[in-house]
């Protein structure tokens, strides 16, 4: 599983090179003029600010989803503990606990659904920015 932290470190690293690359074409001014060269920096640059942007949105929705996906793990193994205790509690015919449990499971899967839903969406958000 990527870190949100790696991910932030990733996109810096693209940021770093979309920077030397804005600053390679802003080089160019001693070597061309005219308008041509005018209209080609002008696009160059507009192309590293657009991507730098888009790239930014895409990192931070992944990031966003990497957090939730930890969130969705935890509650998974919440359930799965709190199956494992309603069973007990059952076998025991300890009817209070068996309650409260078989109420953690369906919270935990309540939660697990959100996750889900979250993290799908915040994926679709990286991937079509």
């Amino acid at each position: 599983m990527v870190s949100s932290g790696q991910v932030q470190s990733d996109y810096g690293s693209l940021s770093s090179v979309l920077s030397e690359y804005e600053s390679k074409i802003s080089s160019l001014d001693g070597c061309w003029k005219g308008a041509s060269h005018d209209n080609f920096q002008a696009k160059a640059s507009e192309f590293c600010s657009q991507f730098s942007s888009a790239l930014e949105s895409q990192m931070t929705s992944f990031a966003t989803a990497c957090d939730l996906y930890e969130k969705y793990t935890v509650a998974k193994e919440n359930v799965e503990i709190s199956k494992s205790n309603y069973n007990l509690a059952v076998s025991n015919d300890d009817a209070a606990n068996a309650s409260l449990y078989s109420r953690n499971i369906s919270e935990f899967t309540e939660e697990m659904n959100s996750l889900k839903s979250q993290i799908e969406s915040n994926l679709q958000a990286a991937s079509s920015s």
